[in-house]
């Protein structure tokens, strides 16, 4: 079984779970720091579709197999593409900007919060990677 199903459903059944994030999984055409990252599109929940930071909109689209993994991803696409000012900063695709959204989506936003604020109060210490997580560790299989 894959480990990603396997946290999924620990999580379901109300346990709090370490995801991990990879320092390397950025989005192929920004960093995390490029206001086009996939991180600073926002869900409409109601409207089930994503928006930029400039205002374009992108609509599901479809799910597909994640390559690789045992899940589907939600494929989000604008609606404007062809029109927008800025596509040529934010896809290097000429047909239209696209972003995959993971069903586990929410829990890795939800490890990158803690690990930034344990940046934040770490200061400049140096960190172990055993010691990474000393903090979260005790509560990781207690229910929520």
């Amino acid at each position: 079984v894959d480990s990603s199903v396997s946290a999924a459903l620990m999580i379901e059944k109300g346990y709090n779970v370490l995801v991990n994030v990879p320092a390397s999984c950025d989005i192929k055409n920004h960093d995390r720091e490029s206001e086009f990252h996939q991180s600073n599109f926002i869900y409409d929940k109601d409207s089930d579709l994503y928006k930029c930071p400039f205002g374009g909109k992108l609509k599901f689209e479809r799910n597909k197999k994640h390559k690789g993994k045992n899940y589907e991803v939600s494929i989000y696409r604008c609606i404007a593409y062809k029109t927008c000012p800025f596509k040529e900063k934010c896809s290097k695709d000429k047909r239209v900007r696209s972003i995959e959204i993971s069903p586990y989506k929410e829990f890795v936003d939800r490890q990158r919060e803690i690990e930034n604020s344990r940046k934040q109060t770490a200061g400049n210490s140096r960190s172990y990677p055993c010691q990474r997580y000393s903090s979260y560790s005790n509560h990781i299989f207690k229910r929520r």
